[in-house]
């Protein structure tokens, strides 16, 4: 029976820049996305710059999704000093590179994590039926208090973009391990992808490494609206034993 915990990964909840303008001033907002929604002070543009706000604002979006700070820098160097440097304070604290939780759509939420017992036709079910959906997907095997390996699978609601320029990836890798090797379903010679990425995760499982399973929207280029993507399922095989596994009490 599957059981569910809580997920301890910290992530980006900014969601969403806002503006308000009044006759003499722009205030911005950050819309907070995480355990209740709430506006967050970002700066204000004084009447001066006021035909900057939907310039300023856009940017700010398009960069909290596709993450290019070319565009965003060039309306930066249009604002005040003040204004510049406290958008670039807001970014780089509340708003740090994290690649594996944005998708073409924007910021990638988790839907829902289960715990199975085997690596069995009901679980390959599941990563087969959010793959092919797009959803967004992470596999690893743990161990269990009885000794036995079991699997915990984590639910998204999208599938991370990861640019043509760097390795195939949306699972950050883990300190003080070292990666063996990196598999993706681009290896295999035919036939289903997910069933090929499992066999690889269930075999080098047995061999008692840890493994992690991800999936990945893979662009031609480095702009997400200017690529064409594949989608790809990657693993992750370390040597180390799987760790430990944290279910509910």
């Amino acid at each position: 029976m599957p059981a569910s915990r809580a997920v301890m990964e910290a992530v980006v909840t900014i969601s969403q820049f806002l503006a308000h303008k009044s006759p003499g001033k722009s205030r911005l907002f950050a819309l907070d996305s995480g355990e209740t929604d709430h506006l967050v002070a970002v700066t204000a543009l004084s009447s001066s710059d006021l035909d900057l706000t939907d310039d300023l604002v856009g940017e700010l979006n398009e960069f909290l999704f596709a993450r290019a700070p070319g565009p965003l820098e060039k309306v930066l160097e249009r604002v005040p000093d003040a204004v510049r440097m406290a958008v670039r304070r807001f970014l780089n604290e509340q708003c740090p590179p994290m690649p594996e939780r944005f998708s073409w759509y924007g910021p990638i939420e988790n839907l829902r994590l289960s715990y199975f017992s085997r690596l069995d036709a009901e679980l390959e079910r599941h990563v087969a039926s959010a793959y092919w959906l797009g959803l967004g997907l992470r596999l690893e095997n743990q161990i269990e208090e009885d000794g036995r390996t079991g699997w915990e699978f984590e639910l998204m609601t999208a599938q991370a973009f990861v640019p043509g320029s760097v390795e195939p990836r949306s699972w950050y890798l883990p300190t003080g391990v070292e990666l063996v090797r990196t598999w993706t379903s681009r290896e295999s010679t035919g036939g289903d992808p997910v069933r090929a990425a499992l066999t690889v995760a269930r075999a080098q499982a047995e061999l008692g490494r840890w493994v992690r399973v991800h999936a990945v929207e893979h662009g031609a280029g480095d702009d997400p609206h200017e690529s064409a993507t594949t989608s790809e399922l990657v693993v992750d095989i370390f040597d180390a034993p799987a760790p430990r596994a944290e279910c509910d009490d």
